[in-house]
């Protein structure tokens, strides 16, 4: 059924639930998913890929869909979030242990209750969610559909199967979850989720020095900086700095000439000699090295290079 966008949704937000607006009281459930204070709880004991729906279709074919979920059980099989589903068919993506640990975009196929997996199409990057919050979200245009975890790009498809708007929603195969906010957007309205500088928002980049960077090969499970992570083909150290001010972040990281890491933290892996990769979007700038951050205050008045680690100091 078409619902209408919660109360508290912003410009560009068509639907929005979790925490703090409204919950998920609304949404069809099978006997593994539950609601308590707010969050939606998965028990793990789904046998299969049955997905359930939010009570909100988008009219149009091309939106984002974006979920901040937990998971509290590493489990051998997978989850995540279902897109342009209709008739039993649509799009699952997600990840999981039982695709050896990568992320993915498959066929749902089945019917309601029972569905399984079809053919996957998009096997992406390895990702281990750990037990932290981590941020999914997939954005389809026309017949691209793109799955995102913490703003890095984990895999991307062209597929021409399933091409109307559909139902939205969320699947879990054995694992127990946690989910503290679902909502759909429309396109445009997920641009702030790059790292691309926002119009008139400039931050003030104040050095702090190479520190060395541990964790996941993607997102940022075990990081140093493990705020919110992105990747630019033409990166600086302007666009990262300003993208995690404007998040809110005290400290920006740039890795690998490409990548960019906000936190509120630094330091916890001690220093290192390793920041010697140029800019993407500026060669005559360091951006980070392999596995080392060059890291900035986003805050003008800090300044040197001492560690802002707790466990650090």
């Amino acid at each position: 059924m078409t619902g209408l966008p919660t109360k508290t949704a912003g410009a560009g937000v068509l639907y929005e639930t979790g925490v703090g607006k409204g919950g998920f009281e609304a949404w069809s459930l099978t006997p593994d998913w539950k609601h308590l204070n707010g969050v939606l709880l998965n028990d793990g004991t789904g046998g299969n890929f049955a997905p359930i729906f939010a009570p909100y279709r988008p009219n149009s074919a091309d939106y984002v869909v974006e979920a901040q979920i937990r998971s509290l059980t590493n489990a051998s099989n997978s989850f995540g979030v279902v897109v342009r589903a209709d008739g039993g068919k649509g799009y699952a993506t997600g990840v999981g242990g039982g695709w050896g640990g990568t992320t993915n975009i498959c066929y749902l196929s089945g019917w309601w209750g029972t569905n399984d997996m079809g053919g996957c199409v998009g096997k992406g990057q390895a990702f281990d969610p750990g037990s932290e919050w981590h941020t999914y979200r997939v954005e389809i245009k026309g017949n691209t559909i793109t799955l995102f975890i913490d703003n890095a790009v984990m895999t991307r498809v062209t597929d021409n199967r399933f091409l109307s708007a559909g139902a939205v929603g969320l699947w879990s195969n054995r694992y127990q979850l946690e989910v503290r906010n679902f909502r759909v957007m429309a396109v445009d309205a997920a641009s702030d989720q790059s790292a691309e500088a926002e119009p008139g928002r400039q931050a003030s980049a104040t050095p702090l020095g190479c520190y060395a960077d541990r964790g996941a090969n993607a997102g940022t499970s075990g990081r140093d900086l493990h705020g919110v992570f992105a990747q630019l083909g033409d990166m600086t150290v302007e666009k990262c700095v300003t993208s995690c001010a404007s998040k809110g972040f005290k400290y920006a990281g740039t890795q690998y000439g490409s990548q960019c890491f906000c936190g509120m933290t630094y330091g916890k892996y001690g220093k290192s000699n390793a920041c010697s990769m140029p800019s993407a979007g500026n060669p005559d700038e360091i951006c980070g090295g392999f596995w080392a951050n060059s890291v900035y205050s986003t805050h003008p008045q800090e300044q040197g290079e001492g560690v802002a680690h707790p466990e650090s100091r």
